[in-house]
C-alpha cells in the first residue's frame, strides 16, 4: 500500500476520491499523511460508507483525515429521531461501555427502517404456501442447486418493492433493487469535528442549503494556512520534473531571443519569466538551446516541433 500512494505522489493529479473499508482506510490516510499528501494542494474525497468511520473509529481517523470531504445521505433531524437517538444511546452504552460511537450511523437508521418495511410487507404479504419450487436446471451437482426460489419469498419481495413510508431516516422507497436517497450532506473533517458546508439535491445541485441555491460554508482544506488560505488547484507540477523550453537558434534580432554562456535573454524571455511570476505557483523549467552550439538553428520549426513529438518535453518560445 505504501508503495502505491507513492507512486499517486508521483502523478500530476493531487484529487482522490476513495472508497474503501474503514480499517483499510485509517491505515490508507496515515500513510498518505507520512507521505505529505495531506498538505496544502490536496483533495481527498470520501465515499458514503466511509464518511461513518468517523463515528465507529472516532478520534483516530480524525487525526488522519484532517481536512477530507465526504458525502453522505441527509437524514432529517426530527423529533422521532432526536427520541430513536436517546433511546439508541441508552441501551448501546450499556452494551458496550467505553464506546466511542455516540450515535447510530445512518446505516444504522437504513436498517432500523428497512426491518419496519419488512415487518409491513410480510403484513401486507399475508400467509404464503413456503414450498419451494423444483429448478428447472438440469444437470446439476448437489441437492441446493435444485432448489428454486419458494412462492412466499417472490410475494414478499414484490411487497417490499411497493412499500412507502416516513421512518427515522426519512423517506423509505426501494427503486431498482435500490434504495432511495435523493439528498446527501456534504462534510468537512475539521479537528475533532465534521461540519457541514453544503447538500446535494436534485433541484439545486450542490448548495450551502437543501432547500435553495446559495454558497458552500467555507471549506478547510488539507494542509490549511490561516495566515494564507488557498484552495487547491486540483493537480500539480510532477516534484521529479521540470518544464523545458526549447530556444530556437536563429540570427538577427538578439533583443528579442538570444541564448549565450548557457542563459536565455530577450525581451522575449522577459515577458514569459514575467507572466510565470504572476502565477500563484511554482512551475519548475529551464531553457535549452536548439542549435548546433556555432549560432545556427538544428533544424526548421517544424523539426523542432518533432523533438517534443519524440517526447524530449521541449517548448517553442
Amino acid at each position: 500500500m505504501k508503495t502505491a500512494i507513492s507512486n499517486l505522489k508521483q502523478n500530476w493529479t493531487s484529487v482522490f476520491v476513495v472508497r474503501m473499508s474503514h480499517a483499510l482506510a485509517q491505515k490508507f490516510f496515515q500513510l498518505a499523511k507520512d507521505e505529505g499528501m495531506m498538505a496544502q494542494g490536496f483533495v481527498w474525497i470520501t465515499a458514503y460508507g466511509l464518511t461513518d468511520i468517523f463515528d465507529v473509529v472516532g478520534s483516530p481517523a480524525l487525526d488522519v483525515m484532517q481536512g477530507v470531504l465526504g458525502v453522505k445521505p441527509h437524514v432529517q433531524d426530527t423529533v422521532e429521531l432526536q427520541n430513536f437517538r436517546q433511546r439508541w444511546r441508552k441501551k448501546y452504552r450499556l452494551e458496550n461501555p467505553g464506546t466511542s460511537l455516540s450515535e447510530p450511523t445512518v446505516s444504522g437508521l437504513y436498517a432500523y427502517d428497512t426491518i419496519w418495511a419488512l415487518a409491513l410487507a410480510a403484513e401486507k404479504a399475508g400467509f404464503v404456501n413456503s414450498d419451494f419450487r423444483p429448478s428447472l436446471t438440469k444437470n446439476v451437482s448437489t441437492d441446493f442447486d435444485r432448489i428454486d426460489t419458494s412462492k412466499a419469498a417472490e410475494k414478499l419481495r414484490g411487497a417490499l418493492l411497493k412499500v412507502l413510508f416516513f421512518g427515522i431516516s426519512g423517506k423509505f422507497h426501494i427503486k431498482d433493487m435500490q434504495l432511495v436517497s435523493s439528498n446527501y450532506t456534504i462534510i468537512n473533517v475539521v479537528g475533532q469535528e465534521r461540519r457541514e458546508v453544503g447538500f446535494w439535491t436534485p433541484g439545486s445541485g450542490i448548495s450551502g442549503s437543501p432547500k435553495m441555491k446559495s454558497d458552500l460554508n467555507t471549506i478547510v482544506w488539507p494542509g490549511y494556512n490561516e495566515t494564507a488560505p488557498t484552495a487547491p488547484r486540483g493537480w500539480l507540477f510532477p516534484t521529479n520534473k521540470n518544464l523545458t523550453i526549447g530556444m530556437p537558434v536563429k540570427p538577427g534580432f538578439e533583443e528579442f531571443v538570444r541564448f549565450e554562456n548557457g542563459k536565455a535573454t530577450g525581451f522575449c524571455v522577459d515577458v514569459f519569466e514575467a507572466v510565470v511570476k504572476e502565477l500563484s505557483y511554482d512551475v519548475p523549467r529551464h531553457y535549452e538551446q536548439f542549435g548546433d552550439g556555432e549560432g545556427s538553428s538544428n533544424g526548421t520549426y517544424d523539426e523542432l516541433v518533432y523533438e517534443v513529438y519524440l517526447k524530449r518535453d521541449m517548448m517553442q518560445l
